[in-house]
Parts: structure tokens; C-alpha cells; sequence
């Protein structure tokens, strides 16, 4: 199927069972709905790593916290790695 066709499934079924007007409300919901998403796991996901690896399900390197701010910061590399490489085209 073509992009543009599929991008466009959600605007059209909001627009058929909602009307013009409430479909633009929905699409501005969603997408606000899922940058508060991605920002929550880009928070949440790294400190998930880091208590595993403290518990010692994972390797003790994802336990390791920058000295000045107090980040799991290789957790957190390796899930920007990962987010990067999942949305790779």
C-alpha cells in the first residue's frame, strides 16, 4: 500500500465517525498522547536497565552513573542505540 494511503487510515475513520472538526481534536490528542509516551520511556527505560543490572540480570556496565549528573548513562545509550536502529528504514 502506499504511504500517503496509510498515514491517512486514522484521519479518514475519525473524520467518518466523528466529523471534520472533532477528527483534527483526535489527531492533535494522539500525537501529543504519543511524544508524552516516548518521552516516558526514554526516562523510565533506562532506569529499568540500570536496576536489573544492579539486581545483576544484566551486565554490571548498565549499572554505571555519570559522575556529575546522576543518569544511567549507558543504559541510556543503549536504548537511544536501539530506538535508532528500530526506526532505521
Amino acid at each position: 500500500a502506499d504511504k500517503s494511503q496509510v498515514e491517512r487510515i486514522a484521519w479518514l475513520a475519525g473524520e467518518r465517525l466523528f466529523g471534520e472538526g472533532v477528527s483534527r481534536t483526535l489527531s492533535i490528542v494522539f500525537g501529543v498522547g504519543m511524544i508524552a509516551t516516548v518521552s516516558a520511556l526514554l526516562f523510565t527505560g533506562p532506569r529499568i536497565g540500570f536496576m536489573m543490572a544492579r539486581d545483576g540480570l544484566l551486565p554490571a556496565s548498565f549499572a554505571w552513573l555519570h559522575p556529575t549528573r546522576h543518569a544511567p548513562s549507558v543504559a541510556t545509550m543503549l536504548l537511544g542505540g536501539i530506538s535508532i536502529v528500530m526506526i532505521w528504514p
